[in-house]
């Protein structure tokens, strides 16, 4: 009997210990995850900026262009995925809308005007103007003025 209780008393402090270790190796878990966590979000200060991640509709269209002699080589028609020219070019930097085509552009592809992408704007409403709500692509500042105009003259009863 002396023998069953003494058995019986091991069993208990070997489950009390590993309960203890158990729960010693969760706590040095939990500390060692929030210790990891708070180091992976201080980024080292001469770490380059990331990329945008809404990318500029110019830096999209440049990462996608087939290089020149493979487009002609291959046709349009090709359905083989070519890696672009500028397969490396990521938006960098603040985007803005282009207030004539109402799409997002970075510094980088800024046009001459203020508040204007660097695409041919001309072109553009000439192939979407049929495709997109009135009044959200213009082909010029001063096309975008006229429609300002307009709609003022409409606001005002003039028109």
């Amino acid at each position: 009997m002396e023998s069953h209780k003494t058995t019986q008393s091991a069993t208990q402090a070997n489950t009390a210990t590993t309960e203890l270790v158990t729960q010693t190796n969760m706590a040095n878990t939990e500390s060692n995850t929030q210790a990891n966590m708070a180091t992976s979000s201080t980024a080292p200060a001469n770490a380059a900026a990331p990329h945008n991640p809404t990318p500029c509709h110019i830096c999209a269209r440049m990462r996608a262009r087939r290089p020149a002699h493979v487009a002609v080589l291959m046709g349009r028609w090709a359905g083989e995925v070519v890696e672009g020219k500028h397969a490396h070019l990521e938006t960098q930097g603040p985007v803005r809308d282009c207030i004539l085509c109402a799409r997002k552009y970075c510094e980088e592809h800024k046009g001459k005007d203020e508040g204007v992408c660097e695409i041919n704007h001309q072109t553009y409403w000439d192939n979407h103007k049929r495709r997109v709500p009135e009044g959200t692509i213009f082909s010029s500042l001063w096309h975008l003025e006229g429609y300002k105009r307009i709609k003022q003259l409409e606001a005002d009863g003039e028109l």
